[in-house]
């Protein structure tokens, strides 16, 4: 793949036909094979209308066949379909080199994918019940699967063999996350606890308890000094991660925690509540710093921006909001007609909307900002939307933020190979994952309209 800076050295004719011949080749490979030199027969006169390379050879294929309807203005977006899982895709990431992708399934298993050609690499067969998340180390060595059979496993994306099975939660493990550097896993579990792991040798180091309910999310801090979890018994609490003891238990929320979040340096944290706020908490003291009022229904997720400057909340009052953590003050709302299931930044000044509604399907409408990007769309990033299918399967995609009957229910995003966002657990209950790449489409943190899918 090109650099930015072999790209910036590339004309505009050129940087088009690379890009057109990464989708020429797959596509047309079998006529190329039967005759590479009829190129202009059997290639040429089949391109979209818009593509650099049929306007380069047009003249060339002019006494060739012609295509009187059905050819496409532009490149379908469509790449290849990861076929596989039977049941649903809950929980989709890419490789931190963004060659691999790992997917977790309402079938029993996860699967590492070729991101490049869309094959299956392995089936990580071995849970007995359906997998709620999935996630590479940060170094690339290990993944990691949680699942409602009550344990995590780790495995190693070489082989795609259980390395360890991480046994003792006595219920459900709702997700499970490596530390910054790798060494450690947290998972959380509908038994009330939390539990840090040695990713070396699978054994538990220490049990999170104090939590009275479900605990619904676990996360180590930047440095990885502090695991922040969440609880559906109102509360959330800080736990130093070398002794495994509570440093403060977040209390104000009258009622389940969602989710918490450290800041990106690590001395805020950002809790999220059925109780319809979010709230704003010094990680030093354990205190609420502000209490973000707003929304009308239950708040579903709370995320930082890279900065840590502002805060995204998602919330089942049919509206994500913008808020400036420095001050507490409500800046922009997104409005949706439908409940807004997660919301999350991909980069400074640019974000990206994590929905679901339910059962409904939702689809981008507007995008208010494009930014001055000239390079080939492989080196944009990619986006991962879910849309309503029957069959279990995973779409590769790229060109367009637009997806097929425009109907969208997640959304995730992947900058290759500079900056990573991903998906939450629960991605999707309909059975198929569309991976879409961004093209030269990037959002911008202006307001943007998005609405139910027609």
């Amino acid at each position: 793949m090109l650099t930015r800076q072999e790209a910036s050295g590339c004309s505009e004719t050129v940087l088009g036909v690379l890009h057109d011949l990464s989708r020429i080749i797959p596509q047309f490979f079998d006529a190329m094979n039967y005759n590479a030199l009829q190129i202009y027969y059997y290639v040429v006169p089949f391109l979209p209308i818009t593509s650099k390379f049929y306007e380069v050879y047009q003249a060339e294929a002019a006494q060739s066949v012609k295509v009187l309807k059905g050819r496409e203005n532009g490149w379908n977006p469509l790449i290849c379909e990861l076929k596989g899982h039977r049941e649903s895709v809950d929980s989709a990431r890419f490789s931190p080199n963004g060659k691999q992708i790992v997917t977790a399934s309402g079938d029993n298993t996860a699967r590492i994918w070729d991101s490049a050609t869309g094959q299956t690499t392995f089936t990580l067969d071995g849970h007995t019940e359906s997998v709620n998340s999935a996630q590479f180390s940060p170094n690339g060595r290990q993944i990691v699967t949680a699942s409602y059979d009550n344990t995590a496993r780790i495995w190693d994306p070489t082989t795609g063999q259980t390395v360890f099975t991480l046994d003792g939660h006595t219920y459900g493990v709702y997700s499970a996350q490596f530390s910054p550097n790798s060494k450690q896993i947290v998972t959380a579990s509908y038994d009330n606890t939390a539990r840090i792991w040695d990713s070396a040798t699978g054994q538990t180091i220490f049990t999170l308890d104090g939590h009275t309910k479900s605990v619904t999310s676990a996360q180590f801090s930047p440095n990885g000094k502090q695991i922040v979890t969440a609880s559906e018994d109102n509360t959330a609490r800080i736990w130093d991660s070398a002794t495994g003891q509570t440093i403060f238990t977040l209390s104000g929320h009258i009622d389940g925690v969602t989710s918490a979040q450290f800041s990106p340096n690590g001395k805020q944290i950002v809790t999220a509540s059925y109780d319809h706020t979010a709230r704003i908490w010094d990680s030093a003291t354990g205190q609420t710093i502000f209490t973000l009022n707003g929304h009308t229904n239950w708040v579903e997720s709370a995320q930082f921006s890279p900065n840590g400057k502002q805060i995204v909340t998602a919330s089942y009052d049919n509206t994500a909001r913008i808020w400036d953590s420095a001050t507490g003050q409500h800046v922009d709302t997104f409005v949706s007609s439908k409940p807004v299931y997660s919301a999350k930044f991909i980069d400074e000044g640019h974000v990206l909307l994590s929905l679901k509604g339910g059962d409904h399907t939702w689809s981008l409408t507007s995008l208010l900002s494009q930014l001055d990007v000239t390079h080939p769309p492989s080196l944009a990033g990619r986006c991962v939307y879910t849309t309503v299918k029957v069959n279990a399967l995973v779409g590769i995609y790229r060109d367009s933020v637009q997806p097929p009957e425009s109907t969208v229910s997640s959304l995730f995003v992947c900058f290759i190979p500079y900056k990573f966002a991903f998906t939450d657990n629960y991605v999707c209950h309909d059975h198929i994952l569309f991976i879409y790449g961004t093209g030269i489409l990037i959002l911008d943190l202006s307001p943007v309209l998005i609405s139910p899918a027609c």
